[in-house]
């Protein structure tokens, strides 16, 4: 899923070099960089944490290595807003789901926002997810797994 998100920045026009990708699975790691051509580690200075790793793994992330003001945007699994702000210390968090399909191009993605704060990194979160699939503002988390469901 990681992967076509990052195909979805890459359409919206993000630089690749203003891309940074942290993957643990080495072999992906390289091909990653080798393919995309986006730098491979962890950027400090992120605008934007795409936080798309597995729901289990979510007590290894380091969010203090992120600056306050990044937007962080989860795909992961029964993680909640309100989990999400206790690990991060932040309010400015958006969660979703997507869904398989948009790895072809073909997916839906249901959002929720906990703040209409940085209305300009969810502007070019939501136009870069509207490369690889349909894009919908929920307005409530119970939504989203209506949505999961339904698409």
């Amino acid at each position: 899923m990681g992967e076509a998100i990052l195909k979805g920045f890459l359409k919206a026009n993000i630089p690749a070099q203003d891309i940074t990708v942290q993957e643990t699975y080495q072999p992906q790691a390289e091909h990653i960089g080798a393919t995309y051509h986006t730098h491979l580690g962890i950027d400090t200075d992120a605008d934007i944490v795409v936080l798309a790793v597995k729901p289990q793994q979510i007590g290894n992330v380091d969010f203090a290595q992120f600056p306050k003001s990044a937007l962080f945007f989860s795909i992961m699994a029964g993680i909640t807003i309100a989990r999400l702000e206790a690990l991060s210390g932040s309010q400015n968090i958006i969660r979703s789901m997507p869904n398989l399909p948009l790895s072809v191009g073909r997916g839906v993605i249901g959002y929720v926002k906990y703040t209409d704060d940085d209305q300009e990194k969810t502007d070019l979160l939501v136009n870069a997810f509207s490369q690889i699939g349909k894009v919908i503002r929920l307005a409530n988390e119970d939504q989203i797994d209506h949505i999961s469901t339904i698409s």
